[in-house]
């Protein structure tokens, strides 16, 4: 029987509504219709069927596929009891289908219930084919230059650290002059550069050519850096 597959709570049920119709002296449950209907009592509730109802009148084929929406409509007409002419059916079906699908299977002649499952498969395969892209080849010349860019790729730069504490030579006092060892002026501007003045019999620096003549050989000097005289 079917009652040997019940399992859990459906199990306990069935054990106790046994030993209530023998406490009540009421014959054992023997026909797969009133077990059925005890089921029904029992585990579906009273609205349960006027909801079936309402699920087969807002059915729709949505993204599903065309098998999986008939099923799921005969399933609904199962369970709610529905029994109707398969005209009714076939426009229950027809009403769920997507539009574009609907309108074109309306053009075409058909009989019964599995001639209109057939066709709708067949114009749905047709849509999906219509709506995949097709695949875009490139050519080979430009296939072979996006190879060549993936495998070259431009090292990346180095960043040299700068050196804070070198200046430059030209800064604010830089400038080396070369015979005095100074700072700050250059060699044609030095401003310890004196004039050996040449005479006959002596030699004497331009602030030097003023003074006594006994003082000559204690003040005169020569530029000790290169030796150069400068004549005036």
């Amino acid at each position: 029987m079917a009652t040997f597959d019940f399992t859990d709570y459906a199990a306990r049920w069935w054990e106790e509504l046994q030993c209530r119709r023998q406490q009540n002296q009421r014959n054992p449950v023997a026909t797969w219709e009133e077990l059925r209907g005890l089921m029904r009592e029992k585990f579906v509730p009273a609205n349960h069927k006027r909801e079936l109802y309402e699920f087969l009148q807002g059915i729709r084929h949505g993204v599903r596929s065309m098998e999986e929406f008939f099923r799921e409509l005969e399933l609904l007409m199962m369970c709610a009891d529905v029994r109707e002419d398969r005209e009714v059916t076939i426009a229950r079906f027809l009403h769920g289908l997507n539009r574009d699908i609907r309108q074109e299977v309306d053009l075409r002649s058909f009989v019964d219930l599995e001639e209109v499952l057939h066709l709708a498969i067949k114009v749905e395969k047709q849509h999906k084919s219509l709506r995949r892209p097709a695949p875009t080849r490139k050519p080979a010349a430009e296939s072979n230059a996006d190879a060549n860019t993936q495998q070259v790729r431009p090292e990346p730069a180095k960043l040299v650290p700068r050196n804070t504490n070198s200046a430059p030579l030209e800064r604010s006092g830089g400038i080396q002059c070369f015979k005095c060892h100074g700072r700050g002026h250059k060699a044609n501007q030095c401003p310890n550069m004196k004039t050996l003045i040449v005479r006959d019999d002596l030699y004497l620096t331009d602030d030097e050519h003023n003074s006594d003549d006994s003082d000559v050989d204690e003040k005169l000097e020569v530029e000790p850096a290169l030796g150069k005289l400068s004549y005036q």
